[in-house]
This record gives structure tokens, sequence and C-alpha cells, in this order.
């Protein structure tokens, strides 16, 4: 067990290395070129916050955008590494100027006034495109280990579906970015399948596990839609 001496000494280089590491992130336009970071644990959630100032956040930005998101990942991920084996925690969860990003950007749906109707339940969203990879890794409770989803493809003992369809998503991705750009101006995966860093509670990388885990991380808060059934197996 750590000091006390110890524990702030730990804070204090993983304080010094968040910072290093935001400092070298590329900025995109509108992004101030100073932005300070701060690592606070929330020991009641087990969670661990990284605030920065808004200087985060690009000028006359509306919406996240898919930029601002492979940067916040990209912090999330690193403070994963440094903290993994250190200590415990559920999420590591960014805050600009003291609060969330899905307070800050909520999704289109939630701020519009629609009409909902048994035919339309959503309101669509211009340009937004969703594609799922679908299944993913996930935890069994009935076995204790963490599983495919899907069974093994017949005559072979390696191959699941689970590890064949984020190929043909990522594909399609790219392929929606350059022939449909003004088409399709915001494009998400609900897996997270281009992300090759490790989950610290499965020890698993985030590219082999199912969406809930993806969207947990994402959404904290949101716990109605990624952690309805917290016992469910799949």
């Amino acid at each position: 067990m750590l000091s006390e001496q110890n524990k702030r000494l730990v804070t204090l280089e993983i304080q010094t290395e968040v910072q290093r590491f935001v400092n070298a992130q590329k900025r995109i336009d509108g992004q101030g070129r100073t932005i300070m970071a701060r690592v606070v644990p929330d020991p009641s959630r087990q969670w661990i916050y990284v605030d920065l100032d808004g200087a985060f956040l690009p000028k006359g930005r509306t919406e996240m955008g898919e930029d601002l998101g492979q940067l916040v990942r990209d912090i999330q991920n690193h403070v994963v590494d440094l903290l993994a084996g250190i200590v415990e925690f559920k999420a590591v969860v960014i805050r600009v100027d003291g609060k969330r990003l899905d307070e800050i950007y909520p999704p289109r749906y939630k701020s519009r006034t629609t009409t909902r109707t048994k035919a339309q339940l959503v309101a669509p969203v211009d340009g937004l495109v969703v594609l799922s990879p679908s299944h993913g890794k996930y935890f069994h409770y009935g076995s204790d280990t963490w599983v495919y989803q899907r069974p093994l493809y017949a005559n072979s003992t390696v191959v699941h579906e689970d590890t064949l369809t984020p190929g043909y998503t990522s594909m399609l991705q790219s392929l929606l970015a350059l022939r449909g750009p003004t088409h399709a101006t915001s494009i998400r995966q609900t897996r997270d399948v281009g992300n090759s860093a490790i989950d610290p509670n499965s020890g698993l990388k985030w590219a082999e596990l199912a969406a809930r885990y993806y969207l947990a991380r994402l959404y904290p808060n949101e716990t109605g839609m990624w952690n309805q059934y917290p016992q469910w197996q799949a």
C-alpha cells in the first residue's frame, strides 16, 4: 500500500505527464495554443476526471466532431495507460471548465423539441451516419469470463463474426468520408474498433469490446443507455 507521501508523488507525476501529453497534442482549428490540464480523482465513484480549461474547445463549435473526439479518446487512453496497475478506477471522464462533454455538446435529439409518433420515435439528424460493427466481447456472468457474442464460423477454430464485422464498417466509413463528405458529415461507430489501447477492467483491447462498454466510457452517467440490465449476459 502506498504511503500518503508516495501517493502525492504519484499524483504529481501523473499530473505532470498528462499536462505534457496535452501540450504535445496537435491543435485543431479554433483551439487555444495553451491548454491547462488537471487530474482529479473521485474516490466515491471511482472515476478519474481530467479537467481542461476552455481553450480545449474550438471557438464557434456547436457539435463535438470526430476530430475533437479523437483528442478526447487519446487523452483518456493515455491516462488509462498511466494509472493501470497503480489505482483502481472505473472510468476516465473529461471535463472542460467543470462540465462533461455530453453537457457541452448534448446529442441533437435532446436539444430539439419534436412531436413523437409511432412512425418516428426519434428525430433524424442531418448528416449523421451511425455504423454498427455489432457483437464484440462481453462479460458472461454465468461462466465468469469474457466471451465473444457470436459462435465460431463453421469449420473454423479461430474466426468469429465479432472480429470480422469491424473491418467492414471501417471500410464503409472510409468510403462514406471519401465519396459523400457533403452528405455524411458525421460518421460514428458503436464500437471503438480503431482503439488498440487496453481497457483496465477487462484487460482486453477496446476494439474487442461490445458497444455497451464503449458507450459507458463516452457517457458514464447515461446508465439507462448501456446498463439497463447490469447482470444481463450480453
